[in-house]
């Protein structure tokens, strides 16, 4: 349950994949508005740990939940780890809710062990390692509609006032 770093590569990847639901996690502010990655959900990190509970029960059958932030140093990161304890915590709760008598049922062992949740990922270089990446990329699919960058744009870097309005969001 300890988040591991993905490259914008392997978050693609795992967004191309048939069968494996993914969900990614901006926790960035305002500037989410300004451009994101197709198909990410905005929780602003200041909000996060008062959303813990509803990220976890929204988002617990998925496989894979990748967090970042523009850089991903200290908010996804920091995000990341609160979502990861708040895992560790429901299954400790899960495990210990059993009575000692149901316990001793290896069905019931087996139906305790199966407390899955999501894979839990920080995207290395975060929003800004993402744009970086996909630059000159022609990326679109069914988690990314309407997604494109091509080498046509103009460069998806910061802008004025520091917007990546030209990723076609």
């Amino acid at each position: 349950m300890d988040p591991t770093y993905i490259t914008p590569d392997e978050l693609h990847a795992l967004q191309q994949k048939a069968g494996v639901k993914t969900v990614v996690i901006d926790v960035r502010g305002s500037d989410y508005h300004e451009g994101h990655i197709p198909g990410a959900i905005n929780i602003p990190s200041t909000e996060f740990e008062a959303k813990l509970d509803h990220t976890l029960t929204t988002h617990q059958h998925v496989d894979t939940i990748v967090m970042h932030c523009m850089l991903s140093q200290v908010r996804g990161p920091t995000c990341a780890s609160m979502l990861s304890k708040h895992m560790k915590t429901k299954a400790k709760n899960a495990s210990s809710t059993e009575s000692p008598a149901s316990s001793s049922s290896e069905e019931n062992k087996s139906s305790s062990s199966a407390v899955k949740f999501p894979r839990l990922c920080i995207l290395r270089g975060g929003f800004d390692g993402w744009v970086r990446w996909s630059y000159g990329k022609d990326i679109k699919s069914e988690s990314s509609p309407g997604y494109h960058a091509s080498s046509d744009d103009e460069d998806p870097g910061p802008k004025q006032g520091g917007g990546y309005s030209s990723i076609g969001l």
